[in-house]
Order: structure tokens, then sequence, then C-alpha cells
């Protein structure tokens, strides 16, 4: 079936078959960078990474501070970046660049498009989150209730007389 060719004739050969390769390979490649329909007027404009309608995605700003959140978020959204305190009872101060975020909203991985507002709620440095926003860091402590008295019980102190 397969025919042995000569040491001589075998290296011409080969030279030869690839360069008919090469030369086939090649015409084959012509306009291959191109869209099919390329060569037509205003076909094949590929619309560049700058110009995609798909607005930005929110990062996780979680465990992040406050300084290091809006620094990531301002340039994406172009809208506020409202901060809050996490704990309900506790007031956000006034220089919070340090503090920590433990909500946002919108969530991770969510869509951004431009002007959305994006809030933020943080604790201090070294307090810990709440399990949800808007907790309170000291609950307000009630009074335990005092024993009603029972009407007609009289406590008395034994005596004795005899």
């Amino acid at each position: 079936m397969f025919q042995r060719i000569g040491e001589r004739g075998g290296r011409a050969v080969a030279t030869a078959a690839v360069a008919g390769v090469l030369a086939l390979a090649l015409a084959g490649c012509e306009g291959a960078d191109a869209p099919k329909g390329a060569d037509k007027p205003g076909a094949g404009a590929l619309p560049s990474p700058s110009t995609s309608s798909a607005p930005p995605v929110m990062p996780s700003l979680i465990g992040r501070t406050s300084a290091d959140a809006e620094a990531l978020v301002k340039p994406l959204a172009a809208g506020a970046v409202e901060a809050r305190s996490a704990y309900g009872d506790v007031a956000l101060a006034a220089d919070h660049a340090q503090w920590t975020v433990c909500f946002q909203t919108p969530a991770a991985a969510s869509p951004l498009p431009p002007g959305t507002a994006v809030e933020i709620s943080l604790t201090a440095p070294g307090t810990p989150c709440p399990e949800r926003a808007g907790a309170a860091l000291r609950p307000a402590t009630t009074p335990s209730p005092t024993p009603a008295r029972t009407p007609g019980t009289v406590k008395t102190r034994g005596g004795g007389g005899g």
C-alpha cells in the first residue's frame, strides 16, 4: 500500500509536501481575521469593550473599611455612597473612614447602573457586626419583676412565749 521513497528523493518530496500544506493553510487563512460578511459596508464592526451596554457589577464591600468601600464604588456607580451605623443604638461618627462594612445594598455581584445609590452599614473598629442591620448593640435592660404579694399572707418572726 505504501510506497517507500528513496532517501535522496524523499527529502525533496517531503519539502514539497510541507510547502504545499503551508500554501493551502495560508490560502485558507486569507481574511480569517475578518468576520463573515465583513466585506459589506458597515459589516464586521465589533463593539469595543468600553462601549458595552452592560452595567458594572457591585463588588463585595463586606469586611472592608468605609474609605476602601467608597473608593471602590464611587467610580462604578457615580452615585452617592450613604453610610450609616449597623447598630440602631450607635451613632455614626463624623470620621468613619476606618469603620468596617457589615452590610451593603445592592448586594455583591448585582448590576450597578450609573447613578445607583449605594448604602453601607458600618461598625466602629473592634466592634463585631450585628446579625441584622439596625439591631441594638446594648439592648435595653428591663428590671426583673418584683414578686407579687399574696393578700392574707403575713410573714412573721418566730417568737416565743410561753
